[in-house]
Parts: structure tokens; sequence; C-alpha cells
């Protein structure tokens, strides 16, 4: 199924940062609220609250969780680590083990509301394609920016990049297929 739609640098970006976040960004995304510090204080490392904290700030930003938590630009760290009151330097340690990872992203996606991509999701998904697809003739990458919007804004974490393109891959071959039937059976019946 044909994904080429996508370039390497556009497959490279979604799902991770491109650069560091601006000041605007910092300030929406990476700056806590009560109820995140409230949230981060049952934590008792200053490596897992900070991990934490990071990659709750992560998820809000990104729409995903990072598949290597500390690929998280500097700035956003110190951000984070200036509001916990922690050394930056702790977080280097983060993420050592794997099912304390797990368990965060589990206790941050609940508590931030999000869901994983499943089955439903992907359902949900797909008539919101071919919903897009019937109004109109929108490029391949317009409907991938229009699912990674559809999905920030509904709360679903992002698939992988290939998952995601090869659906929408899918999607429109289907779309095509349907109108080409659709066009044969209407000149066949005149």
């Amino acid at each position: 199924m044909p994904v080429e739609f996508l370039t390497d640098e556009q497959a490279a970006r979604y799902g991770q940062f491109d650069g560091n976040p601006t000041p605007e960004q910092l300030a929406q995304y990476f700056t806590l609220s009560e109820q995140d510090h409230a949230l981060v204080a049952q934590r008792r490392r200053k490596h897992n609250t900070l991990g934490f904290e990071v990659q709750l700030c992560t998820l809000r930003f990104l729409g995903t969780f990072l598949t290597d938590p500390l690929r998280v630009p500097l700035v956003a760290v110190k951000h984070v680590a200036q509001q916990l009151r922690l050394p930056v330097k702790v977080f280097s340690k983060y993420g050592r083990r794997e099912e304390t990872r797990g368990e965060h992203q589990r206790l941050i996606r609940d508590y931030l509301a999000y869901q994983t991509f499943n089955g439903f999701q992907a359902v949900r998904l797909i008539r919101w394609l071919f919903a897009q697809l019937a109004l109109g003739n929108p490029r391949p990458i317009e409907l991938f920016d229009g699912a990674t919007a559809y999905l920030e804004k509904h709360r679903i974490i992002l698939p992988g990049v290939t998952v995601l393109a090869r659906l929408i891959a899918r999607v429109r071959e289907r779309h095509a297929v349907r109108t080409f039937e659709g066009l044969s059976q209407r000149l066949t019946d005149h």
C-alpha cells in the first residue's frame, strides 16, 4: 500500500520535538498547575518526580509519549525542574526501569483523560477520514495533518507514524474503489 506521501523529514518530526519549544509553548504546555504538583507529590525519588512531570508535559505538547523519555529538549527539562526546585542533572537517571515509565504513562494518561489508539478509536478515525474524502479531494498529507489534529482534539494518543500513514492510504484506496464502483453502477444503469 503506498504511503510515500510523507517525506522522511515529515515522518521524523511526527510525534517528536522539532527543536526547542518557544517561550509561549513552555508557558502553555510545560508550566505546572497546582493539580500537577499534587499528583507528582506521590513520587519518592527526585529523578522520578522530574521525569514524571516531563512526561506529563510531553504528552500535553506532542500528543504522545516519547519512546525515549530523555529525548526532551533541555530547555523544557530546565523549565519543569525550576518549578519543582530540582537539579536538572537528576533527569538523566529517569526511565532506567521500564516498569516505572509504563506506570507513569498510565497514571498520566488517566490524569489528562487521554485514550490509547485502539480498534475503537481507529474506527472513529476511519469514519472521520471517509467524511473528509466525501467533502472533497484532500491530498494525503492534508488528511494526515487533519487526522493528527483530530486525534489531538479528542485526546487520543498518537499512533506510530507508519500506522497512521497506512491507515490513511487504505481509507483513500477504499474510497477510490467505492467511488469507481458507484460511478460504474450509474453508467451501466443508464
